[in-house]
């Protein structure tokens, strides 16, 4: 079996019509997230976190729950400084530290400031979304010929949970975008293992877990591949002092050691009997509270009951397997669907034959990892917890494709249309509610109630847009 590289004529193709399309595609895609941003309702969790980046800019990060990670605080609360939006802390609830009862009172929908605020406060996480669709277009454009890196844009960029919730104050989609960047800096550093490449590694792995915590999990990853490429002591000493430095300017600087009552949480969220010194030791750093608050709080409902979901007329708690591979299978196209499970096939064979790639190691080893912890926890709220693998795993089945490329031009060009034009008119048959889509197995968005409901998975809690007068 041949190693798949990309052509000489497609590594630099600067003068391709090729160029255009993707281009094309990327507008398409930014207009319409920017349409959802202005259109759609806001969302259940979006005033929590409106509220809590208000409070990070206003200096008391203090709000429950604590798991809005650093990035959508930081990006989602600057407008309502600008706005002069009411101070919660003058709001009669304000003692309850609620961040959906002092959101929901902040985020009034029948205020059009409010609106207003709502608005502007998406228009950032578009950029992330814009982020990860050109980040796929560029690694795509480095990894495959142009039809099937076309393809591959499409897919990503079109597929309808990832568009869906390109718009909202959430981290989801942010998060994809840090786990496409991190993985892209993985690959990197394993062909060529360079201290300059291990910075940027480390660096990316500071900001994908400033952006979601549970972007955590792979660090591992990264101080795996660092020990096995070596430089040894540079490994176990930059990517540790980056990951702090980063979370601590997350924090604001605004740290100190861990009081003991969190200490005591640390069995309780899940870390082992045997690290425990360890942890504690740690915990005797300065570190921003919020941040420690955040880690137990997703880390405690990991391993408690987590959250209540529902699948297949039941309700779940607590250990539930086929969750995620459930929804996978009633939530995405099924042409993607196809497409990976054909790029899950090459990359196994591949790998006995030992001739993968360090890009689609990178790709599917970051994508299988997330996936892992996703199915082994206890959070049953919707399918966007899947999201920042999505770009990953559909990257990765690119190599599938790019196998018939080479085998049949014109018979894998033309997959490469019906993929792309099927993955299409799936998510514009829904948009710009993209979050109440469900593939053709179970009958299309009408029958999704039946299988699955949350308001993260089919959208249904969701307040009108307000009326301005």
């Amino acid at each position: 079996m041949s190693v798949i590289r990309p052509s000489r004529a497609t590594e630099n193709p600067t003068r391709s019509p090729w160029l255009l399309f993707g281009g094309v595609v990327v507008v398409l895609f930014c207009l319409a997230a920017v349409y959802e941003a202005f259109t759609l309702g806001v969302t259940v969790d979006e005033p929590s976190h409106f509220v809590a980046g208000h409070m990070y800019w206003l200096g008391e990060d203090v709000l429950d729950p604590p798991d809005t990670p650093p990035v959508t605080r930081l990006f989602g609360g600057w407008v309502a400084r600008i706005l002069d939006l009411p101070d919660p802390r003058l709001s009669k609830w304000w003692s309850t530290r609620d961040g959906y009862i002092l959101g929901k009172e902040l985020l009034d929908p029948a205020k059009p400031l409010s609106w207003r605020a709502v608005v502007l406060s998406r228009l950032p996480f578009v950029l992330f979304a814009v982020g990860a669709v050109c980040l796929t277009w560029f690694w795509a454009r480095r990894l495959f010929s142009p039809p099937v890196a076309l393809c591959v844009l499409i897919c990503v960029a079109f597929e309808p949970t990832f568009l869906g919730h390109a718009a909202f104050i959430k981290s989801d989609v942010p998060a994809a975008f840090g786990a496409l960047w991190f993985a892209y800096e993985l690959a990197g550093y394993w062909s060529t293992a360079t201290c300059a490449r291990l910075v940027r590694l480390a660096l990316s792995l500071a900001v994908a877990v400033q952006i979601k915590y549970s972007l955590l999990v792979l660090a591992p990853l990264a101080l795996a591949a660092a020990l096995w490429r070596g430089p040894r002591l540079a490994a176990v000493t930059l990517l540790p002092a980056v990951l702090y430095a980063g979370i601590l300017a997350g924090g604001a600087f605004r740290v100190e050691p861990v009081p003991e009552h969190l200490v005591d949480q640390f069995a309780g969220a899940g870390v082992p009997a045997a690290m425990q010194p360890a942890a504690e030791l740690i915990a005797r750093l300065p570190w921003p509270q919020q941040f420690v608050r955040g880690l137990l709080f997703v880390g405690g409902a990991l391993r408690s009951g987590g959250y209540e979901g529902y699948m297949l007329g039941r309700r779940i708690s607590g250990p539930e397997p086929l969750y995620f591979p459930f929804a996978w299978a009633i939530k995405v196209p099924i042409a993607l669907q196809v497409l990976t499970l054909a790029g899950l096939f090459v990359f196994a064979r591949r790998a006995l034959a030992r001739l993968v790639l360090p890009a689609e190691v990178a790709l599917w080893g970051c994508g299988g990892v997330f996936i892992g912890a996703a199915v082994s926890s206890n959070f049953h709220i919707g399918f966007r917890h899947l999201i920042p693998a999505l770009p990953l795993l559909t990257i990765g089945s690119g190599f599938a494709l790019e196998r018939l490329v080479r085998s049949g031009p014109a018979l894998a060009k033309g997959l490469c249309v019906l993929l792309s034009l099927w993955v299409t008119i799936s998510s514009f048959a829904v948009f710009p509610n993209g979050l109440s889509y469900f593939n053709e197995w179970i009958g299309g968005p009408k029958n999704g109630w039946k299988y699955l409901a949350d308001s993260k998975s089919i959208g249904a809690r969701t307040c009108a847009r307000p009326v301005s007068s």
